[in-house]
């Protein structure tokens, strides 16, 4: 039996980044024509509030672990749908679950609210922007913290449309604008799904609290596999996964700040959230299961290839994105949820100081966004740098950075969980698994290289005019506050790898054992455990020689970059054009659905059917009332000839029904 306590203070966590949104636009609206506007203040409102919010998550955290391991904080704050039996309350839980999420979230959008007061002082839209921020915030509370699958669509739907906000911010530009758009239709898309499970598990539970669906298992059984599904489309819109990944990369024409939010510790994870918070149902399902985590892993891959030859410094972290949320798939996919939490919340750190490094470059570039422009960076730009290369190092999965630690687990798990499916999975996901961290550590160590090391190959004489009264004190005097979270992200990088260090290496595997009450835990029976050390430093090996192949080939031996461009040009092309999945897309799908908009939706329905029958009404009931009024003549004899034959129709027709 579940053991559930009331505690009103969860509403209060999801508050102030509301207030604080409402605030800014409030202001926003005031001042929106004038010259002076009050940053200070909006700012202070939007970190306040974002900042407020981690402090409950923290201490709402704090009362849960007092409790018995197993405790499910609740706050009912209204019922919101009551027909007949159905009933959907408005109603939030805190669980272990719930507060491993709350409490990264929080903390890393509060460093990138920080963050955003410098990287955005300059632009018109200042305080609009911190006020889409806090809304973001707000939506992704919401949708962590409610109780059953309706709430948690509420802040689904929230953190799509505060995406769309904030991805096409800048939206005089028509390629932004085009890029909002492309996120917002493709998560719709997914969204759709998302409702089909909610449908399937309504119609046959009756319910979509998760505590109710927890003690249905038997009936839960029946549709696990089609509900799962469902539900995860709608994981594969909102997480970027083959097929519904291509939106992610386009969101980079968003503010850096906006990347570092949505790709880090907000939007993207809900999908790997919604995955281990009905981790119940797809224990229920190997099939469902086994969907997930074979789809993760290809898209890890495929996304990884498609890193290697990517020259926006943006684009590449964005397809790094898309490759490690393929990872995390493949951790719940498995069945090893906490593995797969644990990743999402090590690759918030080093992933939002990556993007926040990212911003910081370009700021200090003047908005110069190619890898091909830059290079010795480090000596210009030192704490930007060194900042980078940490969060480089962890998402390369060399230990002790955090990334190694989260990573190793899912790669453990995966091929240690035995498949019920298909029997030679596990081997299969632990070596396309191995293969993408290798491409992970090259390309990475690429982007390092190509930003950081050598020598500077931008516009020189741009680069000397700016260099001794500009570039060179762009980092440290112009917006200190900018670098503050980067040096916080890159201690936690350093170090929230700890959390989890497995029994294998002496540890005690923190996470894992704070999780276990929430979600389900599967142990390896696959191939005995004595293995766990030795795949562990194969995959640090691995990890080195894919860092080592980047030095040689990007610093050492530029030449033989050259010469492997220039020997596989069409393979180059293939993954510079990102597989020409997009123009397969247009090609496939959107053209024909243009020319059906065009051709029949519009020309044969919209057109003739439609405003042919608008336009038609008024001249036929005109020319039928010209044909009726010749029987109102004035003629009395008329009228009674036509009230007699009226009547004598309705005694004949009251005769013949008798």
């Amino acid at each position: 039996m579940q053991n559930i306590i009331q505690n009103d203070l969860l509403g209060y966590i999801v508050l102030p980044p509301l207030i604080g949104a409402f605030l800014n636009g409030i202001i926003h609206l005031i001042y929106v024509n004038k010259e002076e506007k009050p940053k200070t203040i909006s700012a202070l409102i939007a970190i306040i509030a974002s900042a407020t919010t981690f402090v409950l998550s923290g201490y709402v955290w704090y009362l849960l672990i007092q409790l018995p391991e197993g405790t499910i904080l609740k706050q009912k704050l209204w019922d919101w749908i009551a027909v007949g039996d159905f009933n959907i309350s408005l109603a939030f839980q805190f669980d272990a679950l719930s507060a491993v999420m709350l409490l990264f979230i929080t903390f890393v959008a509060t460093l990138i609210h920080i963050y955003s007061v410098g990287y955005m002082h300059e632009d018109e839209g200042f305080i609009k922007f911190f006020s889409y921020l806090n809304l973001f915030l707000f939506s992704m509370l919401t949708l962590v913290l409610g109780d059953n699958l309706i709430v948690l669509f509420i802040g689904w739907e929230g953190v799509g449309l505060c995406s769309y906000l904030l991805i096409s911010f800048w939206n005089t530009d028509k390629e932004k604008a085009e890029a909002g758009k492309k996120a917002f239709i493709t998560n719709r898309i997914g969204d759709a799904g998302f409702l089909v499970g909610i449908f399937i598990l309504l119609k046959i539970l009756g319910t979509v609290t998760f505590t109710d669906l927890m003690m249905q298992k038997e009936v839960l059984a029946s549709i696990a596999t089609i509900a799962g599904i469902a539900l995860f489309i709608g994981a594969t819109g909102k997480s970027a996964q083959i097929p519904l990944y291509v939106w992610l990369p386009d969101a980079m024409a968003g503010p850096t700040p906006v990347s570092a939010l949505i790709h880090a510790a907000t939007m993207v994870t809900a999908g790997v959230y919604l995955v281990a918070r009905m981790n119940f149902l797809y224990a229920l399902s190997p099939l469902a299961s086994t969907i997930v985590a074979t789809i993760g892993i290809i898209t890890a891959f495929f996304a990884a290839t498609i890193a290697i030859a990517q020259y926006d410094i943006k684009k590449v972290l964005a397809y790094s994105t898309v490759s490690q949320l393929g990872y995390m798939f493949l951790g719940v996919g498995v069945g090893a949820y906490n593995a797969g939490i644990f990743h999402v919340m090590t690759h918030a750190f080093f992933k939002a100081l990556l993007f926040l490094g990212a911003g910081s470059v370009i700021h200090a570039l003047h908005h110069e966004q190619d890898i091909r422009n830059m290079g010795g960076l480090l000596k210009k730009i030192p704490i930007t740098g060194w900042t980078f290369i940490i969060a480089w190092l962890a998402i390369a999965g060399i230990p002790p950075f955090a990334g190694f630690f989260s990573k190793d687990e899912i790669l453990w798990k995966a091929i240690s969980i035995e498949n019920p499916v298909v029997p030679w999975l596990p081997t299969f996901y632990y070596t396309l698994g191995i293969i993408t961290a290798l491409l992970t550590a090259f390309y990475m160590t690429r982007l390092v290289v190509l930003t950081f090391f050598g020598e500077y190959r931008g516009n020189h004489s741009h680069h000397n005019h700016h260099n001794e009264h500009h570039d060179h004190h762009h980092e440290i005097k112009e917006y200190p506050i900018m670098y503050i979270p980067l040096i916080i992200l890159a201690i936690f990088s350093a170090v929230v790898g700890f959390l989890g260090v497995p029994h294998a290496l002496g540890g005690h595997n923190i996470i894992e054992h704070f999780l276990a009450p929430v979600v389900s835990i599967k142990e390896g029976h696959n191939i005995p455990h004595e293995y766990e050390i030795p795949l562990m430093i194969l995959s640090v090996i691995i990890a080195i020689v894919g860092i080592v192949s980047a030095f040689w080939v990007f610093l050492w031996k530029e030449d033989i970059s050259n010469y492997f461009a220039n020997r596989y040009k069409t393979f180059k092309q293939l993954l510079e054009n990102k597989y020409y999945v997009d123009e397969i897309y247009e090609a496939v799908i959107l053209k024909p659905i243009r020319a059906f908009a065009d051709q029949v939706a519009y020309k044969i329905v919209d057109f003739f059917i439609i405003d042919g029958f608008a336009n038609g009404l008024g001249p036929f009931l005109y020319d039928v009332g010209n044909r009726l009024k010749i029987i109102h003549n004035g003629k009395i004899q008329t009228y009674v000839l036509l009230i007699y034959l009226g009547f004598v129709m309705l005694v004949y027709l009251f005769l013949f029904q008798i």
